[in-house]
């Protein structure tokens, strides 16, 4: 074990992002700092920003856990929007897109997403996106806004329980000709229909389907409580800021 522990703010903007780094910088910590990583000023090519605060941990009463290390994450509420949706989106498609593995579309999108939030934040933009109307017109080129919201029914259907308590597995079903959206659930007995269901919908070209298990949302809950809205307000956001001048309110 190297961590004895974690945790996260997320604050309301970037200059009370600021302001807290400020405040853990002077305080008196019996903790040993170590180092910060700023992805504020320095986001890497994935898009992911915040500030972590790195310490090792230290009590003079009790020595058991001395030397481990103790990680302070602190993020605006966009970034925090960010994070969730990726984390979101990468529970849907069996992803491990905040590892910065998956989809190259869905990684491109999320690079650029950031560069938005950053340029709104007035912030240093992320590598190898660009910036104003470019930015913009990539965004919706790459349209998967639209895919993230027909993603997010599925996330609806789960919190708003429209499902038997008993359901494992759920299937979401988009017909591009129709503009028709489906949600299924299956119990746990009936995987081999959802797979075979699910295997039907990719075969259709005019479909769009994804098939998620209820542990996997559970997971997804527990670690972002808030995560079908945040989601929601991820893509308010974006919808809001990709139709704005940049430093515009």
């Amino acid at each position: 074990m190297q961590d004895v522990g974690g945790c996260r703010s997320v604050v309301e903007n970037v200059t009370q992002v600021r302001e807290l780094v400020k405040a853990y910088e002077t305080s008196r910590l019996r903790h040993r700092f170590v180092r910060d990583y700023n992805y504020i000023e320095s986001p890497p090519p994935s898009g992911y920003r915040g500030v972590h605060l790195v310490y090792r941990y230290h009590s003079d009463k009790n020595s058991t856990y001395n030397g481990l290390r103790i990680e302070v994450q602190i993020r605006s509420q966009l970034q925090h929007l960010w994070a969730t949706a990726v984390e979101t989106v990468g529970t849907l498609v069996h992803q491990d897109l905040k590892a910065s593995l998956g989809d190259e579309k869905w990684l491109r999108f999320f690079a650029l997403a950031s560069a938005v939030i950053a340029e709104y934040e007035d912030t240093p933009i992320v590598p190898g996106t660009p910036s104003g109307t470019a930015l913009r017109d990539a965004i919706k080129e790459l349209d998967m806004l639209d895919q993230l919201s027909r993603y997010n029914l599925v996330l609806y259907a789960s919190v708003q329980d429209e499902f038997p308590k008993n359901s494992q597995y759920y299937l979401l079903r988009y017909e591009s000709e129709s503009r028709k959206i489906s949600v299924m659930g299956y119990k746990k007995e009936h995987l081999d229909h959802a797979m075979q269901h699910y295997q039907e919908a990719e075969r259709d070209s005019g479909v769009d389907a994804v098939l998620v298990s209820a542990e996997s949302l559970d997971a997804l809950r527990k670690a972002y409580p808030n995560y079908y809205k945040d989601t929601t307000e991820f893509i308010t956001n974006l919808r809001w800021m990709t139709l704005i001048e940049v430093g515009k309110d």
